[in-house]
């Protein structure tokens, strides 16, 4: 096996595991309609060497067999095998040996080695010379450049009593590996088309627009180790997406800064912190509902006093975005956002902010948060209401 062909089954087997254990993992509310085509997708990987090699083979030989059928091919360049099969290779090349010896028109007959073990190389009056070999169906095959082959043919079907087919195509050729400069364009193919496998799974488990690819595979990949590491129990896992949530929180805050002055990426990166924040802090609630240890508990509330930081820090961005003379007409919708970010991170009041983002639209409804339960679950002052 080649590289090119074990890097092919390697990512096929890579992308057959990813689509059964999202489908088991996420299958109950992503459906298994995403993961049926990762699967789809890593048995035509795997097999993508030999389906190219294959097809290049057949090409060979319909372009052989086209060159055939022009009046102006003559008969150079042709293949005879016999109709009947021989299955002792020396007694079919004795008789074959014999045969020529007893026929006038040939000089010499000779063993000859080639790559599927010994034939024989039969010379005609002059330079001309015919090769006669056995394949592994046990069919003889006869090959040469000149025309007299097909004398040759002709010959060891009366002596042997069989009849040879013609084609215009080796029939000893092997099917050739892919090579040179396609072989590059397919290892880069087959490794793209494990990436794209594996974010069609992170993607199908975090199907929110507020991610981009890389952070749906970041997230999925907590849950991929929590199944595959003894060590990380689910509880873990779920700490670890509540402080990579926050993460992308705290980031947000500078990509606000960062930003052009165009309101409608600003309120749309407003829009996404939103959402992160919603969805690190009801991860928060579900840990607290847990039996965590005291180790754990305190980095829930530590995990929860960066996420009202963040989204202060958020917040007070986009105001200080707002107030740019070259916002525009804008400002008021910023604002609206930032008012937002700051009631979700207070709990205060009921507030249901419309959040719409470029490729999908919802609803987010930002919850009153019992600070008062909250405080009563949690011994430290850190431990008070996200």
């Amino acid at each position: 096996m080649n590289k090119l062909r074990a890097t092919a089954v390697a990512g096929g087997a890579v992308l057959l595991a990813a689509a059964t254990w999202g489908a088991l993992e996420y299958g109950a509310e992503a459906g298994l309609g995403p993961f049926a085509w990762v699967a789809l997708l890593g048995v035509l990987v795997s097999v993508a060497p030999d389906g190219i090699a294959v097809a290049k083979n057949a090409f060979y030989r319909r372009r052989r067999e086209f060159k055939g059928e022009d009046a102006r091919a003559g008969t150079r360049d042709q293949y005879f095998a016999s109709t009947d099969t021989f299955p002792k290779r020396e007694e079919a090349l004795d008789a074959v040996r014999d045969a020529v010896r007893n026929t006038d028109g040939y000089e010499r007959v000779v063993p000859d080695d080639f790559p599927e073990g010994t034939g024989l190389s039969v010379t005609h009056a002059g330079f001309h010379n015919s090769f006669v070999r056995v394949n592994d169906s046990g069919r003889l095959v006869l090959a040469g450049a000149s025309g007299r082959t097909a004398d040759l043919a002709a010959d060891l079907t009366d002596a042997l009593g069989t009849s040879f087919d013609r084609s215009w195509a080796n029939p000893m050729r092997q099917r050739k590996p892919v090579t040179g400069g396609l072989r590059v364009v397919l290892a880069v193919a087959i490794l793209t088309a494990a990436g794209l496998g594996a974010g069609s799974v992170a993607a199908a488990g975090y199907p929110s627009d507020a991610y981009n690819p890389l952070e749906k595979v970041a997230l999925a990949s907590y849950d991929v180790r929590a199944t595959v590491d003894p060590g990380i129990s689910e509880t873990e896992a779920a700490i670890a997406k509540a402080r990579f949530r926050v993460t992308i929180l705290q980031e947000s805050s500078v990509e606000v800064e960062w930003t052009d002055n165009s309101s409608a990426r600003l309120v749309g990166t407003g829009r996404v912190a939103l959402v992160v924040a919603g969805d690190a802090r009801s991860t928060l609630d579900d840990l607290r509902k847990r039996d965590l240890t005291a180790a754990q508990r305190t980095r829930v509330d530590r995990i929860a006093t960066d996420l009202r930081d963040a989204e202060v820090a958020v917040a007070t961005a986009l105001e200080d975005r707002a107030d740019d003379e070259g916002i525009g007409a804008g400002s008021d919708d910023i604002r609206e956002v930032a008012s937002a970010l700051r009631s979700h991170r207070s709990g205060t009041g009921d507030l249901s902010l419309s959040i719409d983002l470029p490729k999908s639209e919802f609803e987010l409804s930002l919850r009153r948060i019992d600070t008062d339960r909250v405080a009563g679950n949690n011994s430290t002052a850190n431990g008070s209401a996200a």
